[in-house]
């Protein structure tokens, strides 16, 4: 029999044994990263990041991926922004929207690759890009009353 426990804590695996014979009970570490990756993914980010930025050089992780972990330790981490591989190690690959190969592959120096994409030319339409689309998405509804309308209520 195998539990599987989703916390905020990393508490990795107890083995004990039961009347109905081994067990053990995984604790792995969530958090709020798959409520942040649905937000992203409602946002369209990879699609619009990749299609501002040049390729990345190597195949494991696009510029997309990169920025969106960037992003998720900003918002949950109030650690500085160095050591990222340490601070993505308790979490799990499969949490983060990664394979573990890609977990493997993230470190300080294809943190600063991605960054650096942020500075081409290539790059100046991103932020515009990103923020229509999140404004079209989340656009005010047509059927509120003129007089609202008028008067620039937005709810």
């Amino acid at each position: 029999m195998s539990i599987t426990l989703y916390t905020r804590e990393n508490g990795g695996a107890c083995r004990v044994v039961t009347k109905g014979g081994p067990a053990c009970l995984q604790v792995n570490l969530v958090g709020p990263h798959p409520i942040l990756r649905h937000f992203l993914d409602r946002m369209t980010f990879s699609r619009i990041v990749n299609s501002c930025l040049a390729p990345a050089r190597e195949s494991l992780l696009d510029h997309a991926t990169t920025l969106s972990l960037l992003l998720q330790n900003i918002l949950l981490s109030p650690a500085p922004l160095y050591r990222i591989a340490e601070w993505v190690a308790p979490v799990r690959a499969n949490v983060l929207g990664l394979s573990e190969v890609q977990k493997l592959s993230l470190n300080d120096d294809r943190i600063a690759r991605s960054l650096e994409a942020l500075t081409s030319f290539r790059a100046n339409s991103l932020f515009f890009r990103l923020a229509l689309h999140v404004i079209r998405e989340c656009r005010p509804r047509r059927e509120w009353p003129q007089k609202e309308r008028r008067e620039g209520i937005c709810l």
